[in-house]
C-alpha cells in the first residue's frame, strides 16, 4: 500500500492558534444522550471533536481553547459530565 503525505500551507495565525488548543476527553452520562446533536453543538465551539458511545454513556474527545465552555455544552439538560481529562496543551516546547 502506497503512503501519501498530504500537506497544506497554513498562515501563521492559524498555526499559532493550533498551538494553544487543549486535548480534552470526558464521559457524558444521561438517559438519552444524542451523539449527533452533542457533536453538532460542540463543533460550533471547538476545533476538533469526536463523539461516540450509546444513549446512556458517551465518550467525547476534542481540542479546544476553552475547556469550560465545552464542558458546559456537554452538560446540557440532564447530562452529567464525568472523568474529565485535560491532557495539556499542544504548545511547542522551545
Amino acid at each position: 500500500m502506497e503512503r501519501k503525505v498530504v500537506s497544506e500551507a497554513i498562515d501563521c495565525e492559524t498555526f499559532e492558534r493550533a498551538l494553544l488548543l487543549h486535548c480534552t476527553e470526558f464521559i457524558v452520562q444521561g438517559r438519552a444522550v444524542l451523539q449527533a446533536e452533542l457533536r453538532d453543538r460542540l463543533a460550533l465551539h471547538v476545533d476538533s471533536v469526536l463523539v461516540l458511545g450509546n444513549q446512556s454513556l458517551t465518550h467525547v474527545h476534542l481540542y479546544t481553547d476553552d475547556v469550560g465552555q465545552a464542558l458546559q455544552i456537554a452538560a446540557h439538560g440532564n447530562n452529567r459530565v464525568e472523568r474529565i481529562l485535560v491532557g495539556g496543551d499542544l504548545r511547542c516546547s522551545p
